[in-house]
């Protein structure tokens, strides 16, 4: 047996956890276990046989205890580790309650389906626990950060090369089939990674691989701590991915977001590898490991094309010459030695190519080709490579999140409700045992730790439980009853709305454009405050705050979020408050107005107020990138659009929005499928909300260029003191147009030239009125509603035309139309829709 492992640190845990990498996550690991104060002395007190005293009263006394299972056990997921120390805490506790407690802990390590590895749940404990292990130990601890690069792309490449075999068009192909494709790939990928570290390995050592996001991978390993075996494995990774993206066929095809940019072509992944025990500045260690990841991109990316960057290599020789990792040979000169090293690199590079090339269907004519040939390489690979998964079990069949959705001691509870109330009625155990117990059962309601939201998987049983209870919940409110008359007519609702539970899909733009500017780690911080925005407005749109909430938010990915809804709440006080669709629409608002003030906000500023300690080198990289606000974040896809003949390829920085609700019927019985057709319309508003900024800065643009001088439509002072760039784009638009129509004008210019005549005119006869000897007070006011009833027509026509792509025809018109000088008008412009300000003050 190892001998005893005790800690070589004289800190406190707190400052101990200070100084580990998600040392908060680790800190909340540790303390759920804890009872202290007053309330351990009340419940001993109340209860002194319910076993109270075996729950630990200082985190030291759970270090400690963890710290004796990684010495007799060695490193252990976070699932084992709380299943192993529930089971310490509860001495006394039945044996069919202790197999019922690790069953259910050890379901957690169910696998993702794509990967096979652990789902991201686990991820920040996991590697809290990792970096707390080898500081504490002094153990071999490493954590390889994968990053997969081009996934959409690759979508692309699935879906016309099915759509060509088939003889269909792509757009024809059944709805995400070609992801089945791209995610065999990257299967392919997660299985070579873990062959390779199985094989590296010393016999013993854990290997425990996590999806941390949907194109991130972090795999945390023992027994690896030699920089020059790190670095070998690096090199040995990288080269079996190369070979594997050849053999399937995935090196050539476009970059999604860097089409003209061939050495981002095709699917691949790169990674780093960190020795945990060197840690230096835990909280920078992600953007660390994303720059060096981006340099393993750019640095494979022209392999695959048999180039290297030469400036690049020249100057990691001369660092390995000054670390004494490569010498120069007696009577050679430093300059000639890296002359020859850039010069083998280069031969080297050609080399790889050329194998590459002859691994690659689309270069080996002898391969098999396309779909069959790709998934006739995928069955190899999965043949060769057997998985290394860590021990897991099935959940107990009562606690399945399918089985659980029917059993409810109330209709609309939430499956830890539903849970909690058949573990109560299955078993009789002590205060302290069942206390464990609704730890555990907690648990299975798995958080994303990225944006402190539920996991998905919580979304579909919850939905169906509720389509299966509407009748029940309503039949508990009695229409006759003044109360529930007073919660309806205050809810704005009907009396059939009684029961009705909903969804609402939330989907933010431009995360790409948030890792690539502030990094994955502090883009976490911002997936945070979008889950926040979320639930601010819930609570700003008059929905009840419970406790407990009533309702619950998930993230799905990316930046998409799914929150289900119950029909209403009955609070302590036994009042009910019912929730409308007209709750909803105001939280659609508020959400809206939340993050245009998130636009607003200072990066640097709200970095700050979540924790971050924005250095000299931080706020350099602001500076120099230019990004003051969220607003400047820039959008790293360049996007494409074509209406009435026009293609126009736009950007669309900072962040967007979209929501879409929908009420959850009784026919609803497969939630996924509820939930998916929701987030595409979801998706689709949001695209719909990309298509209308690109048109309306494109027909600006346009509008600019053709008038003479600019000054009259961007410096007039009143043009100027508009507070969004909506209205002010309006404005340059209103003062292009002509004030008399044609008729070879499109129906879209008319349109908008119609209103603009009868503003005009209004103002003239306002300009008229005011003049006269004896000012018309009553006629000045017809005239002024006429005027602002022709703006807001003018506004609303060209918000509808900036949404359907019928503003491309306006700028068709400004091209042809000579150029003239614009002269102001005096004339204010009205928005469509009143501009909408969050409640409660909130500050982003």
């Amino acid at each position: 047996m190892a001998p005893e492992l005790k800690s070589t640190s004289a800190q406190k845990p707190e400052k101990l956890l200070n100084a580990v990498f998600e040392g908060d996550e680790v800190a909340r690991f540790l303390n759920q276990f804890v009872l202290v104060g007053k309330t351990r002395e009340q419940r001993i007190k109340s209860a002194p046989d319910a076993g109270w005293e075996h729950l630990p009263e200082m985190t030291q006394q759970v270090l400690d205890d963890v710290r004796h299972l990684w010495q007799t056990r060695g490193f252990l997921t976070p699932a084992e580790t709380q299943a192993a120390l529930i089971e310490k805490y509860t001495p006394g506790a039945p044996k069919e309650i202790h197999d019922f407690l690790h069953q259910a802990e050890l379901s957690r390590n169910a696998p993702d389906p794509i990967t096979g590895f652990l789902s991201k749940e686990h991820a920040y404990s996991a590697t809290g626990l990792a970096h707390l292990y080898a500081l504490e130990t002094h153990q071999p601890m490493a954590m390889v950060e994968v990053d997969f690069s081009n996934m959409a792309g690759t979508n692309d490449f699935f879906r016309r090369m099915l759509a060509a075999e088939r003889g269909i068009a792509p757009d024809d192909l059944p709805d995400r089939e070609e992801r089945k494709y791209t995610n065999l790939a990257m299967g392919v990928l997660c299985a070579s990674m873990v062959d390779t570290l199985k094989k590296t390995l010393p016999e013993g050592a854990r290997i425990l691989p996590i999806r941390t996001g949907g194109d991130e991978l972090r795999i945390l390993v023992t027994g690896l701590e030699d920089s020059r075996v790190i670095r070998g494995l690096t090199d040995r990774l990288h080269a079996d991915i190369e070979m594997h993206i050849a053999g399937m066929g995935l090196q050539d095809h476009p970059h999604n977001k860097d089409p003209l940019n061939p050495a981002r072509n095709g699917f691949g992944a790169a990674l780093t590898i960190q020795d945990m025990g060197t840690i230096k500045n835990p909280h920078q260690l992600i953007q660390e490991l994303d720059g060096r990841i981006k340099y393993a991109k750019d640095e494979l990316g022209l392999v695959r094309l048999g180039q290297i960057d030469a400036e690049m290599h020249a100057a990691t020789t001369r660092a390995q010459l000054i670390f004494g990792d490569l010498i120069v040979a007696p009577g050679e000169t430093q300059e000639s030695f890296i002359e020859g090293q850039q010069q083998r690199y280069a031969e080297g590079a050609k080399r790889a190519a050329e194998k590459l090339h002859a691994a690659n269907p689309a270069y080996n004519a002898d391969l098999p080709q396309g779909s069959h040939g790709f998934l006739g390489y995928v069955d190899k690979v999965f043949a060769d490579y057997g998985p290394n998964r860590p021990q897991v079990l099935k959940a107990p069949p009562q606690m399945d999140a399918q089985d659980a959705a029917y059993i409810s001691l109330e209709p609309m509870a939430t499956l830890h409700e539903r849970r909690l109330h058949v573990a109560k009625n299955a078993f009789t155990a002590s205060g302290a045992v069942m206390h464990m117990l609704e730890l555990s059962l907690a648990a299975l309601t798995p958080h994303d730790p990225s944006a402190q939201a539920l996991m998905p998987q919580v979304v579909a049983p919850t939905i169906e439980a509720y389509a299966r209870e509407i009748n029940a919940y309503a039949k508990k409110f009695d229409a006759k009853d003044p109360a529930v008359r007073d919660a309806l007519l205050q809810a704005g609702m009907l009396q059939a709305d009684i029961g009705v539970p909903f969804a609402m899909s939330v989907s933010f733009h431009n995360l790409a454009g948030l890792n690539n500017a502030l990094g994955h780690h502090y883009t976490d911080l911002v997936l945070r405050h979008m889950t926040e925005i979320i639930d601010q407005s819930f609570a700003a749109a008059g929905l009840p705050e419970g406790p407990p909430k009533p309702w619950l938010i998930a993230h799905d990915g990316g930046a998409n979020f799914t929150a289900v809804i119950r029909p209403g709440l009955t609070d302590a006080s036994g009042e009910t408050k019912f929730i409308s669709q007209h709750h909803l629409k105001k939280a659609q608002e508020e959400i809206v107005a939340r993050v245009e003030a998130l636009n607003n906000t200072g990066i640097a500023a709200f970095l700050t107020d979540n924790g971050v300690k924005v250095d000299r080198q931080l706020q350099q990289h602001l500076n120099d990138d230019g990004l003051k606000t969220f607003a400047d974040i820039k959008d790293p896809k360049i996007r494409e659009m074509s209406a009435h003949g026009t293609t126009v390829t736009g950007q669309v920085d900072g962040i967007k929005v979209a929501t879409i609700q929908g009420h959850i019927s009784p026919q609803v019985t497969k939630g996924h499928i509820f939930v998916d057709e929701l987030r595409q319309m979801c998706e689709s508003r949001l695209e719909m909300a990309r298509r209308e900024v690109i048109v309306r800065n494109f027909v600006t643009k346009v509008a600019e260029d053709k008038a003479q001088p600019l000054s009259a439509i961007f410096n007039d002072k009143a043009a100027a003191s508009l507070p969004t760039l909506q209205e002010r784009q309006t404005v340059a638009i209103f003062r292009r147009l002509p004030v008399e129509a044609t008729d070879d004008m499109a129906p879209e210019v008319n349109s908008l030239v119609q209103f603009k005549m009868k503003a005009v005119h209004a103002a003239d006869e306002i300009a008229k009125a005011k003049q006269a000897r004896k000012p018309d007070a009553a006629t000045v006011a017809l005239w002024q509603v006429r005027q602002d009833r022709a703006m807001r027509l003018f506004t609303q026509q060209f918000d509808e035309y900036a949404q359907s792509g019928g503003l491309m025809e306006v700028a068709s018109y400004f091209q042809k139309a000579p150029a003239q000088t614009v002269t102001p008008t005096p004339v204010k412009i009205k928005p469509a829709r009143h501009d909408f300000k969050p409640s409660g003050g909130h500050k982003p």
